[in-house]
């Protein structure tokens, strides 16, 4: 069994990029080969990216291998592979499987591909997702469509709720502030910061009110904004006004 042979015509095809999209159906063929080969052509359809949309659910396949390389290589390519907006719900379900894999990076790669890719079908997943990507997850949900939007926005809401590691809620409030006006949906989670104990943690509630704008959330809270003018701390007076 020449398996060595295949793995390297694999990678050599993987190397040359998009220009070698016609090798497309002989590498989705390879993925039922053993480990090795599978690894080398599923890393070369990514490397085809858009070209090898086609065969995105042979890719998905991979992802049930016994083989944890093979669901790493096999996530990420998906990543490359299928645009933006266009996940379907089966190729969700099949990612979706994949946050909870026993391999961590695997687990790490399907939500990063979640977030690159965002659209309706991932919003059953928001929860995971916002629980493993944490603040990077509000750039998806102003990205995704209207359900995945709310579901994450929501998840968002209960990250911030919950005791955090040391400047994990502040991360969280700086990716919310750079949704601007599409993040309106979280100033009421964001304004209950403004009577936090930490006084770091109310200035930067502030600041992210003001980031969003000027929307009818965020004027549902100008009297809270205004008790911040009797702090003792001039510069969260100064952000007050």
């Amino acid at each position: 069994d020449c398996w060595e042979v295949r793995k390297e015509a694999a990678l050599a095809i993987g190397a040359l990029g998009p220009t070698a999209r016609h090798a497309a159906p002989e590498l989705a063929a390879a993925l039922q080969d053993c480990d090795q080969v599978c690894r080398a052509s599923v890393e070369a359809l990514g490397g085809l990216r858009e070209a090898a949309a086609g065969y995105a659910e042979d890719v998905a396949l991979v992802l049930d291998r016994p083989d944890r390389h093979a669901r790493r290589k096999a996530t990420r390519a998906l990543g490359r592979i299928v645009l933006p907006g266009t996940l379907t719900e089966q190729l969700a379900s099949k990612l979706g499987a994949r946050l909870v894999d026993d391999d961590g990076h695997v687990a790490a790669a399907a939500a990063e591909v979640f977030g690159s890719l965002g659209g309706e079908a991932s919003a059953p997943h928001a929860a995971r997702i916002v629980a493993m990507m944490g603040c990077g997850c509000t750039r998806w949900a102003g990205e995704g469509g209207s359900a995945a939007k709310s579901a994450a926005h929501s998840a968002v809401a209960a990250l911030l709720d919950k005791p955090q590691g040391a400047g994990a809620r502040e991360a969280t409030l700086a990716a919310i502030a750079e949704l601007g006006e599409d993040a309106s949906q979280l100033a009421s989670s964001v304004a209950l910061l403004l009577s936090d104990d930490d006084r770091h943690m109310r200035e930067e509630a502030l600041r992210t009110l003001q980031a969003i704008g000027p929307c009818s959330e965020t004027k549902a809270y100008v009297g809270d904004i205004a008790l911040l003018l009797q702090e003792p701390f001039g510069n969260l007076r100064a952000a007050a006004l």
